[in-house]
């Protein structure tokens, strides 16, 4: 009979690269859109994502610029009139 002894290293080791691989996988494969709906990058079907912690500019409480974080440039808000969007606290 042979036996064959590992060390606690090696399988340490070897429970790393698993948990890495794994943590890779999935990042790879995760959503990044809000509550994990399509993509911020512009290639999935999310278009419009306005986020109230994504830079927007204002003069008082009128919103001068509020950018789209679905990475569709096309729907940023942005206005310079008396007709647009007001900040307000609750």
């Amino acid at each position: 009979m042979c036996f064959y002894k590992t060390s606690n290293n090696m399988v340490s080791h070897k429970l790393s690269l698993i948990v890495i691989f794994i943590t890779l996988f999935f990042n790879a494969n995760s959503q990044t859109g809000p509550g994990g709906v399509g993509s911020n990058d512009g290639t999935s079907d999310l278009i419009m994502w306005y986020r109230p912690d994504n830079l927007i500019t204002t003069t008082g409480t009128l919103i001068d610029n509020w950018p789209n974080s679905a990475g569709v440039s096309d729907f940023d808000l942005s206005a310079t009139t008396n007709s647009r969007p007001v900040l307000t606290q609750k």
